[in-house]
């Protein structure tokens, strides 16, 4: 079984090998072809499973032990399929259209893990970055129950080529990448979420955002044209 990250990539490796004979669970699909020497099964995540809570913690992290041990708190991801919002909150629904049919991430891990019960090895091509580790990652500990051995494969181009050599290569998880990927996503809520809300109050202007990123760098650029004009010498 491999899992890609969207319905269209997992589409596309499919139709490498021919055309595919395809499965369906609602919305959800499963590619089945061969290569030659596998019988392989393709389905999609679509995207992340979980995200951190917004009721729990300071933006989803318990601060314990003093301030000195933090525990992110995640959920699974809820999706509006009338307007596209995604959300983690337990809302019955979309806080954006108020439409009530809402669905679940979990529903994606249930079609998966029936799937894990017909093969002997899963294998999950998420995207070759710290948000498609954390995916896979995510995954892997949901399907471990179920499936006999979850690996870990990465392509940087979507060929059969390149396929075929990640699924030969297949590897561990990178912690490294993972543990990034948890603390970048603190930090969109830490910094983003705070800094957001207070251009709002400001500015009386809602759709002011301030990122993780450009709030740092803005800060840098600000205090460097401070130095230069301290600096700079005047001619008489």
């Amino acid at each position: 079984l491999l899992i890609a990250e969207s319905p269209n990539k997992a589409r596309t490796i499919a139709n490498f090998f021919g055309k595919p004979s395809i499965r369906r669970y609602g919305e959800l699909k499963v590619y089945e072809i061969s290569t030659g020497d596998l019988l392989l099964m393709i389905t999609a995540s679509g995207g992340h499973i979980y995200d951190l809570v917004t009721d729990i913690g300071y933006h989803g992290v318990l601060i314990t032990n003093g301030g000195k041990l933090f525990l992110p708190v995640y959920t699974a991801i809820r999706r509006c399929p009338k307007c596209g919002h995604q959300f983690s909150d337990d809302l019955d629904k979309c806080p954006k259209c108020g439409n009530t049919e809402i669905r679940s991430t979990l529903k994606t891990i249930e079609f998966i893990r029936e799937l894990c019960k017909e093969v002997d090895l899963v294998l999950i091509g998420t995207d070759p970055d710290t948000e498609g580790e954390k995916i896979g990652w995510d995954l892997a500990a949901l399907l471990k129950p179920y499936a006999n051995n979850v690996r870990r494969i990465e392509f940087h181009e979507v060929t059969k080529r390149a396929i075929m050599e990640a699924i030969r290569t297949h590897r561990d998880f990178n912690t490294n990448l993972i543990e990034a990927q948890i603390v970048r996503r603190i930090e969109d809520r830490w910094i983003g979420f705070e800094l957001s809300r207070r251009l709002w109050d400001h500015f009386g202007l809602r759709w002011l955002s301030a990122g993780r990123v450009q709030t740092p760098v803005l800060g840098w650029i600000i205090e460097r044209e401070r130095e230069f004009n301290k600096n700079m010498k005047k001619v008489y």
